[in-house]
């Protein structure tokens, strides 16, 4: 039988109905596209404003996938302790104009207000350049880091610009919420609606309850920290009048110690208390006789603030020395003067000083003599020609009073490098470019001839290669700064910054040298140096702040030793900087930072890592190293390799933040540093209460290893832990 004939498929007369939909469908996926890196939710019915909360431990970025199930903040605190949390404003599908968000007071069940509130504006900064070794091609593009005020500032009540705002389709724009609770708050819940407003769009409301836990948290940290200032660099981004930089300077502080940082080195690029020594009769000590200065910079954080209390403070180890401590015979303007040197090198420092007693300029001179003949320098000969700023100051002269050990290896290298500069500045290279905050001039006479290298900026440090005349002289002044600070009562939370980074023999001859001089003079002071210990700095330095990448590699620092160190009565802090980006101990991993361009759990780790390996500090190196001049720092912080290594602040001058004066604009990762602390807080205390297994326990799941942590997607463990601990104090008697 021949074959049926196959019948042709007919479709039914509907067929373009379904056909349409996927249609439909595929044209609105083009129209709208998602971000296609990381899966997430999505907002249901039509384009507009969406509303989403985010947890005070993650990052939320402008193209980051919306999270719509998280509509409600339920925060958790102590007594004295920031709650905080992130308002994400998504323009789902369509652009946004004029943002508004708003949050009053939260009141509890018996009326009583939390009326401490402040809400900000996370800017974002555009990075190009990834801050790591083997970077992600996520690291680039936008980073919220800045939080501009949203109404009216804490400094001066102005308005700021941090609202009305707009958000570009598709994108999220973050808003970071402070809630401060006072001592005074009564232990229970507290609620209250923050409200988000834009052109064209219904207002969203959003609950947001607070449970306040029936214990205070200190309002001197617990933990020491030590975060870098240099006045100096603030200058570069605003007003430049000594007044205003004072006043600056003062509130960069304030703001610090309000995040959990005691600042160091206020004083630099300041000017310092002069102080009086005489090396003919050193038995007089030294003696500095105006502190005011001193005690602008420092005297409101150590006391306290309504802001917090710094728990640190760095003994300056660069003072100027104001008296005329050469021989009479010295003019002014000469160093030498009539009469004759022996045969041999000779230290001198010179300091030119206006009417005012300000430092104008100061160098300091190598004067070798292969002959007993009379040796005169003309001071004058360089600045005439090259600084007439200095031809009406007046000059203080001091002398070495005998040769100085050339065999000393911290002369040898300095030596060689003004040799080495010597012959590039023949070439047309100035030694400004090779040299930072040091001024050094050198000759070499035999009675008729010099060579001058040149001249550039301060040093205010004594020749740590001077003979025993330097040596006692920067004893006296370390007496002199332990007296006023034991007067205040400054003297336990006192330490020396020794050296930084001693890396080599030269470096750790010259780390041991200072540390000897301050432990001399303060035989129970703290000498501080950024490295482990060495053969070269035991028994001068007792304070050692361990590179976070050298802790428990297996090569320089382990927990046992840590544990010997402590055990002697010595101190182990930690830092991290630029090493933060290098290679990881395991694969996949990465080191606790600061930098912008990591996870907000990078920076928020830091107090359960502290606690997980026993250390007793944390340093940082600096805080505003973007403001250099010529930089921009709202558009660049990348030094060093890194993206914000050293730069914790913004400047807000008012073309950026908007009112009529200056403001320190803190960034997101200094707020993520204020929140480690209140974590170490309540680790501390739950051991302090006897449960010191919870607190270990709770640190080690957080933290696997020195380069393996909890990550921004763990954020809801960090609360869970917060809160296993408030109530295991609550437990135990608060």
């Amino acid at each position: 039988m021949p074959k049926p004939k196959k019948m042709k498929k007919q479709l039914p007369h509907w067929w373009w109905i379904p056909a349409a939909v996927v249609a439909a469908g595929f044209i609105t996926f083009l129209l709208y596209p998602k971000d296609s890196r990381t899966p997430g939710g999505e907002f249901t019915g039509s384009p507009g404003m969406k509303v989403w909360i985010a947890g005070d431990a993650e990052k939320i970025r402008p193209n980051a996938p919306p999270q719509p199930e998280r509509v409600s903040a339920e925060l958790h605190a102590a007594r004295n302790e920031y709650a905080s949390f992130q308002l994400i404003v998504c323009a789902d599908r369509m652009s946004l104009k004029n943002v508004n968000v708003q949050l009053g007071a939260l009141t509890g069940s018996s009326g009583v207000k939390l009326q401490d509130i402040a809400l900000f504006r996370e800017a974002t900064i555009e990075i190009s350049s990834s801050s790591f070794d083997k970077p992600r091609h996520e690291d680039e593009g936008s980073w919220p880091d800045a939080l501009i005020p949203i109404g009216r500032d804490r400094w001066f009540g102005e308005q700021r610009n941090g609202c009305p705002f707009d958000v570009n389709t598709d994108e999220n724009q973050a808003v970071w919420v402070d809630i401060r609770v006072p001592d005074s708050a009564r232990p229970g819940d507290y609620k209250g609606t923050a409200t988000v407003t834009a052109t064209g769009q219904p207002t969203v409301s959003v609950p947001v309850s607070l449970h306040v836990w029936n214990f205070t948290l200190p309002k001197m940290a617990s933990l020491p920290t030590s975060f870098g200032y240099d006045s100096g660099l603030l200058a570069q981004h605003h007003a430049d009048t000594e007044e205003e930089k004072a006043r600056l300077v003062r509130m960069y502080a304030r703001e610090g110690v309000a995040n959990g940082i005691s600042p160091w080195g206020l004083w630099l690029n300041t000017g310092l208390p002069w102080y009086d020594y005489d090396p003919m009769h050193p038995e007089r000590g030294a003696r500095i006789p105006d502190w005011s200065r001193y005690d602008s910079l420092y005297g409101e954080v150590m006391a306290g603030t309504p802001d917090g209390t710094a728990n640190t403070i760095d003994i300056a180890p660069q003072t100027v020395s104001r008296s005329a401590l050469a021989a009479p015979e010295v003019s002014v303007g000469t160093m030498g003067g009539a009469g004759s040197l022996a045969k041999g090198t000779y230290a001198y420092r010179v300091t030119a000083v206006n009417a005012e007693g300000e430092t104008q300029g100061s160098a300091h001179v190598i004067v070798n003599n292969t002959g007993n003949q009379a040796v005169s320098l003309l001071w004058e000969d360089v600045t005439n020609a090259k600084y007439p700023k200095l031809n009406a100051a007046k000059y203080n002269v001091y002398r070495s009073p005998g040769p100085i050990d050339t065999e000393n290896p911290m002369y040898k290298g300095f030596i060689g490098k003004l040799r080495k500069v010597y012959h590039i500045a023949k070439r047309g290279v100035q030694p400004a470019e090779l040299w930072e905050n040091e001024t050094y001039l050198v000759a070499t006479t035999n009675g008729t001839s010099w060579m001058d290298v040149g001249l550039k900026a301060d040093i205010k440090r004594p020749c740590p290669w001077m003979n025993t005349t330097g040596k006692r002289e920067a004893i006296a002044v370390y007496r002199e700064y332990a007296r006023r600070f034991r007067a205040k009562g400054w003297m336990d939370r006192a330490f020396l910054y020794a050296y930084d980074e001693p890396f080599g023999k030269k470096k750790l001859y010259a780390g041991r040298e200072q540390a000897e001089f301050f432990r001399e003079a303060v035989p129970d002071g703290w000498a501080l140096v950024t490295n482990t210990w060495s053969p070269e700095l035991d028994g001068a330095c007792n304070l050692w702040c361990v590179p976070v990448n050298w802790f428990d590699d297996g090569e320089h620092a382990t927990a046992d030793e840590i544990k010997k160190r402590q055990d002697k009565g010595e101190r182990v802090w930690w830092y991290h900087a630029m090493m933060s980006r290098g290679e990881p101990l395991h694969k996949g991993g990465r080191w606790p930072s600061y930098f912008i361009d990591d996870s907000a759990m990078a920076a928020r780790i830091t107090g359960f890592f502290t606690w997980r390996y026993n250390f007793q500090g944390f340093l940082y190196y600096l805080t505003t190293m973007a403001y250099t001049k010529g930089n921009n720092p709202w558009r660049n912080q990348f030094y060093f390799d890194a993206n914000g290594d050293g730069t914790l602040f913004y400047p807000g001058t008012p073309d950026r933040v908007g009112g009529s004066r200056d403001i320190p604009i803190p960034s997101l990762r200094l707020r993520f540093h204020r929140q480690s602390m209140q974590d170490y807080e309540y680790l501390k205390r739950v051991a302090d209460l006897g449960d010191k297994a919870l607190a270990d326990r709770i640190a080690a799941e957080l933290v696997k290893s020195p380069d393996q942590f909890a990550q921004d997607n763990d954020h809801a463990r960090i609360d869970a832990a917060r809160i296993t601990l408030a109530r295991r104090i609550e437990e135990l008697g608060r």
